[in-house]
């Protein structure tokens, strides 16, 4: 009789199945998943493997490559240092290997790779593939298990043990092949793993030994291109060596030349910097302190200076020299003159027009220089007048006015002739000698263009007027024998005339009347008329001697004064005049290396050769409407020409009125300025005072006639000039200021 199971022995059964399958299941699934684990274990083992494989591998290329390029590298740089001129070939080919070589290097490291990726991309594809296999299988033998459980519920308890105990020996079974199938697959892969790795490790191999053959025969190469590199050195040094002495013979030829050429140039611009340099100044600081006379126990009279050389107006190698002289006992000649002098220096063959100065102080100079002596003054000032006391500085100072300077350029001589020369050879061969070149600056061109060129005015100018203000202070300001002189002027071609006017009378004039004359320089020969308001006095003479000529007595005072004006004017009118030119030459003349003592070149010895040569500068008649009247300022000077007044002298009429003061005290006792003078024949001038006036005192010669005087020089003669009456003065005439001279 079949047992009947109830519900509840089949839910205990259904239970107990579904336990029983679950347990299965999770064994499965463990079991499955520890394969899994190990089966990913061993693959991250081979992973690994295979990585640290291709990474030694690649290190292992990487250093081939790396030790190869480095060797190649240093056995380039070696081979460029000594062949990288000379051989471009070479290195262009050693570039070439190492560029094939690189190139099969990383055609080998990049199918390592490719060939390393491609196996694990395979393996983890079939290990992906028997995975989802194992796993489908097992989801349709748990559904056909769940399916058959499902339908053998009715059956008996037996059936269902046995079909159990057979679903577990199939479980075992499967899970066992299972096991040996990945067993037998991953000997497998393994097994493929190390072919490749061993195929990959005799390809590395073979691939280093045809990188250390390739290496030898780049280096058999290296060796063989630096021997032949070596020769080719060798030969390229020598030419070298050739090319650079033959060179350096050329440069050092060029370069003298240059050097010659600079030095030229040098000169060349020196020359043209100097040449607008008209005067140069040679400042001395600390004068008082610095320069002292000679003590009395040196035999020598003076201590000399010397300024740095310098170059100026085309003249070089010049040098100031400034001498002090002590005072001398007994006193030497020209020791009043002053206490210093100045010379100048200058090189052999430099003929000089120039002016020395010594502070405000100068002299005009000329000489051919030797090169061995110096030329300058005599003794010019004293130190102590011409010294600056605010700077306690001296300042001494050469000009040239003209310069004339020899230049010697020589020809180089010409190559000898060959031995076999002809007459026509030697005919047409370059002149030996040399060339002399005269450069001559001028820098008083001007002065002198303008001398000339006032000269020539002058010959038109036959009237000269003179306008004298404040003329009632004349007489108060102005005692009997002073006068009052104008500029200097030039008229009729005769240049340095000065009109001199006393208007208190000239020594042993009629109270009351004025003097008026004419100052000449000499050789000159004037015929005219002087005037003094309407008043007119006519005159002819020759004045063998700088000086005055006219009238003592010439007219009352009272009578020329306008007084509408307060002044006076007066004039002179030139009708005919000519000069004497007279000039002394002391032969021969001098030149460079002259042998003569400067004595001997001055002339002042008694051997020296003297001529003389006559002028006569006559500026004729001018045509009607040519001439011209000039009018002189209205300046005065208390000095002649011949006392050489500077322009700081010249005063206006307007000064009378500060100075009528002083001219009151003065007027107990004066002295004439011409007692200085140089053309006064160095004869004292007695005071004009009361105690003095009726002595036999000489009066200042100013000028000598030729007519006037007999042979002794003492007794007058006629004038010949004509004598006319003006307004009460019958026994005037015109006469010259001389000792015994006819009033």
């Amino acid at each position: 009789k079949p047992a009947y199971a109830t519900e509840e022995d089949l839910g205990q059964v259904r239970q107990q199945l579904q336990n029983e399958v679950a347990g299965a299941k999770n064994a499965g699934l463990k079991a499955a998943s520890d394969l899994r684990t190990e089966l990913l274990e061993e693959l991250g083992k081979l992973s690994q493997t295979q990585e640290a494989n291709r990474e030694a591998a690649r290190q292992a290329t990487d250093r081939v490559a790396a030790d190869a390029a480095q060797h190649a590298q240093g056995c380039a740089n070696t081979v460029r240092t000594e062949l990288e001129p000379m051989f471009p070939a070479v290195e262009e080919k050693f570039k070439a290997s190492l560029e094939k070589l690189s190139g099969e290097l990383q055609q080998v490291d990049a199918a390592v790779r490719e060939t390393f990726e491609q196996g694990l991309l395979e393996l983890a594809g079939q290990l992906e593939q028997e995975i989802g296999a194992v796993k489908a299988e097992l989801q349709a033998g748990m559904e056909r298990w769940g399916r058959e459980a499902a339908e053998a519920l009715v059956a008996q308890r037996k059936e269902l043990s046995g079909s159990i105990e057979e679903l577990r020996k199939a479980s075992a079974a499967q899970a066992s092949e299972f096991r040996e199938l990945l067993d037998s697959e991953f000997k497998r892969r393994a097994e493929e793993q190390k072919k490749v790795d061993d195929e990959q490790n005799e390809r590395n191999e073979r691939s280093q030994n045809e990188v250390w053959l390739k290496l030898d025969r780049l280096d058999d190469l290296l060796k063989e291109a630096r021997a032949d590199a070596q020769s080719h050195t060798e030969d390229v040094d020598a030419r070298a060596a050739a090319a650079v002495s033959e060179l350096r013979a050329d440069a050092e030829r060029r370069l003298e030349d240059l050097d010659q050429r600079a030095e030229k140039l040098h000169d060349a611009v020196a020359e043209v910097e100097n040449l607008p340099t008209r005067r140069v100044d040679w400042v001395i600081r600390n004068v008082s302190k610095r320069i002292r006379p000679p003590s009395a126990s040196k035999a020598c009279l003076h201590t000399s200076w010397f300024s740095p050389k310098f170059d100026m107006a085309g003249a070089h190698g010049l040098q100031l020299e400034l001498q002090f002289y002590r005072d001398s006992d007994p006193p030497v000649e020209g020791q009043n003159a002053g206490d210093c002098a100045v010379f100048l220096w200058a090189c052999r063959g430099m003929n000089l027009v120039y002016k020395l100065y010594i502070g405000t102080k100068s002299a005009t100079l000329e000489k051919v220089f030797n090169g061995r002596v110096p030329y300058g003054t005599k003794r010019l000032c004293f130190l102590k007048d011409m010294i600056n006391r605010e700077e306690d500085s001296l300042r001494v100072s050469v000009e040239i006015l003209e310069a004339v300077r020899e230049i010697e350029h020589t020809i180089k001589p010409p190559p000898p002739l060959p031995e076999n020369a002809t007459e026509e050879d030697a005919l047409t061969r370059p002149l030996e000698g040399k060339v002399v070149l005269r450069r001559h600056i001028n820098n008083r061109l001007t002065e002198q263009v303008k001398t000339e060129v006032e000269t020539m005015r002058s010959r038109m100018v036959r009237r000269v007027e003179w306008r004298l203000e404040n003329a009632t202070m004349l007489r108060r300001c102005f005692p009997p024998g002073e006068p009052m002189c104008s500029v200097a002027f030039a008229a009729a071609g005769v240049a340095g005339l000065q009109l001199m006017f006393y208007p208190c009378g000239y020594q042993g004039s009629t109270d009351g009347f004025c003097s008026l004359f004419l100052y000449a320089p000499a050789g000159a020969t004037l015929k005219y008329t002087l005037y003094a308001g309407t008043h007119r006095r006519d005159a002819t003479n020759f004045f063998e001697e700088a000086g005055a000529f006219g009238r003592t007595n010439f007219c009352r005072f009272e009578s020329v004064v306008e007084e509408a004006t307060d002044s006076i004017l007066l004039s002179l009118e030139i009708e005919e005049a000519h000069q004497d030119l007279t000039a002394k030459v002391a032969h021969p003349t001098v030149a460079a290396g002259d042998r003569r003592s400067q004595a001997q070149i001055d002339g002042a010895v008694p051997a020296a050769v003297e001529s003389v040569v006559k002028m006569q500068r006559a500026p004729g008649k001018l045509a009607g409407g040519l001439e011209e009247r000039r009018v002189l300022p209205s300046l005065w000077t208390a000095k002649t020409l011949g006392e050489k007044s500077g322009p700081n002298d010249m005063k206006s009429f307007e000064d009378l009125k500060t100075s009528r003061t002083a001219r009151g005290q003065r007027s107990e006792q004066l002295t004439s300025p011409l007692a200085s003078s140089p053309l006064s024949g160095s004869r004292s001038v007695p005071s004009l005072s009361k105690e003095l006036a009726s002595t036999d005192a000489s009066l200042p010669q100013l000028s000598k006639s030729s007519t006037d005087w007999a042979s002794s020089g003492l007794a007058p003669k006629k004038l010949r000039a004509s004598s006319r009456t003006r307004r009460g003065m019958g026994g005037s005439t015109m006469q010259v200021l001389e000792t015994g001279a006819v009033h």
